[in-house]
């Protein structure tokens, strides 16, 4: 199943999936796609857990190794989901992430996350595709894609901002050291020459901008 993002920016597609201990249960394995159309993908099943079964894909081959498994065909839209159809059982309680490696035509590898996870170690389900068996998942919120390019420009805007208080704040303090020893009045006469100034600047810009009449 594909699942169109969008256009836009880098996004996630991963869901935790919550299995039973010693039941097998269907997990959809979640591939998130960038920049570059993918059509080749490859997943690992991390021990214990057992893979049971490989559902059929329209478009895509399937070829399995153990407990690995190789999907050619699609491909995958660039900045889009796709979700491939596992059986999974697990016969202890824990959770670990699915590896997913995807490739280019030729065989490049553009993308890959997860790795085979000491049950104990914490995970982030909303950048890799996790699996709980008998425990809860972290909370999150189903089916929300995240841009990192919204927390990028954010992170981006905090710092601008920053920065420009930072040096408002010292073009203030380094003006109002200069005009630290003048009085009220001598004070107000330098900002009405320091406004005069800067409206022949002005001027003088304006000017040079004005096409010259022939």
């Amino acid at each position: 199943m594909a699942v169109d993002a969008g256009p836009a920016a880098a996004h996630l597609c991963a869901r935790p999936a919550e299995i039973p201990v010693g039941t097998a249960d269907t997990v959809e394995v979640a591939v998130t796609v960038e920049g570059n159309p993918v059509p080749d993908v490859e997943i690992t099943i991390p021990s214990p857990l057992r893979l049971e079964r490989a559902d059929p894909v329209e478009g895509w081959k399937i070829t399995r190794s153990g407990s690995t498994l190789r999907y050619r065909g699609g491909p995958i839209a660039p900045y889009s989901c796709q979700y491939f159809s596992t059986l999974i059982t697990a016969p202890v309680k824990g959770h670990w992430a699915i590896a997913v490696i995807q490739r280019t035509a030729a065989g490049t590898i553009v993308a890959r996350s997860g790795t085979e996870t000491d049950p104990t170690q914490r995970l982030n389900p909303l950048l890799e595709q996790t699996v709980y068996a008998g425990e809860k998942p972290p909370s999150t919120s189903p089916g929300t894609s995240i841009s990192f390019v919204v927390l990028a420009g954010v992170g981006f805007l905090v710092v601008a901002l920053g920065l420009i208080g930072f040096f408002g704040w010292r073009a203030w303090r380094a003006r109002h050291d200069e005009y630290a020893d003048l009085d009220d009045e001598q004070f107000e006469a330098a900002m009405r020459d320091l406004e005069i100034q800067e409206r022949l600047a002005e001027f003088k810009k304006r000017t040079r901008r004005r096409p010259a009449r022939r």
